[in-house]
């Protein structure tokens, strides 16, 4: 599953760390303006793109409505898992990512990944989170089950619903959207004008702006 906006910078990198992890592929498109719809057309196992109405703001649509509209077309087609990146994200291994879950046993249920944000060139990165050092992860795997919703929340309500889920922070995330510092604070006085006080985010919108715990960073060979 992918959303996206206008993401035809990094797409190409998103959509083919999906094709290499999963059989299928769900994109909603939110309304670009870009290449992004042309270039959802050049992967083949792209089976089901919605694309909703141009948008008129800068944020029209609250992102749990985004998330459960990607669950509504995963029910189509009822997979075993759910794999969800953004637009500016991949796997650093997707090989590893589907050998995972190919052997996963039955009490596992969702993964969270580590994550590497790229901070200014690729070869550093923040993976640890300011306010506390430790390892950031996200959920970006999950079983499937008809009818699954995320957190109602108007911004970051998670990619998929909430459920019990283990931590692997070997397998990594690579998340590129952070890597120019003009966007990283782009982004922040978004959020802050957006959601004063960081309520939908659980505190503060610093770590978009911090340098805290941002390190040398090695990609794994593949």
């Amino acid at each position: 599953m992918m959303q996206t906006f206008n993401g035809q910078q990094y797409l190409r990198l998103a959509l083919s760390s999906l094709s290499e992890t999963c059989d299928g592929i769900a994109v909603l498109d939110d309304g670009s303006t870009d290449d992004t719809p042309k270039i959802i057309r050049e992967f083949p196992k792209v089976h089901i793109v919605k694309t909703l109405p141009q948008k008129t703001q800068e944020w029209t649509r609250p992102d749990d409505e985004l998330r459960n509209e990607m669950l509504r077309m995963a029910d189509q087609v009822r997979p075993d898992w759910c794999c969800s990146l953004d637009d500016d994200e991949e796997f650093e291994d997707p090989a590893d990512v589907r050998g995972f879950l190919l052997k996963a046993g039955a009490d596992v249920q969702a993964v969270a990944f580590g994550i590497a944000h790229l901070w200014d060139k690729p070869e550093m990165a923040r993976t640890s989170y300011v306010k506390n050092g430790q390892y950031q992860s996200r959920v970006r795997a999950w079983r499937w089950r008809e009818g699954m919703m995320v957190h109602k929340r108007r911004f970051h309500c998670g990619s998929g619903p909430p459920t019990a889920y283990v931590q692997r922070l070997g397998l990594r995330i690579i998340h590129w959207g952070y890597i120019d510092a003009a966007v990283r604070r782009a982004k922040y006085e978004m959020y802050c004008r957006l959601d004063p006080g960081g309520k939908d985010n659980g505190g503060s919108y610093e770590g978009l702006i911090s340098d805290a715990y941002v390190e040398p960073f090695v990609r794994k060979k593949r």
